[in-house]
């Protein structure tokens, strides 16, 4: 089982920055950074500044560029947990988690 947590950290002026971590944080954490206005999920510092161009847009969770810094597959499913939840309800969401069997 893979589980990942993804918790709301801050509402910032570039988007909403959430922590993640991949099973308890013992395998690898991060950070992303949501813009609810384009439903785009950015790896980012936990200062909420952009690493790379890795972007993954919406609700069709369309995947563009690259960041070395970051694990990609990890990083796409941080996104669609977000983005589900955000076309769910409407609002950038407090946690995102996910359970994968």
């Amino acid at each position: 089982m893979f589980v990942l947590g993804v918790f709301k950290v801050a509402e910032l002026p570039s988007g909403v920055l959430y922590r993640w971590e991949a099973d308890g944080g013992s395998v690898t954490a991060g950070f992303v950074l949501f813009d609810p206005a384009t439903q785009a999920v950015r790896p980012c510092a936990e200062d909420g500044v952009v690493q790379g161009d890795l972007v993954i847009y919406g609700s069709r969770f369309v995947v563009a560029g690259h960041d070395s810094s970051s694990d990609r597959l990890k990083v796409v499913r941080v996104a669609g947990a977000i983005i589900s939840k955000y076309l769910q309800s409407g609002e950038a969401p407090e946690t995102a988690h996910k359970y994968y069997a």
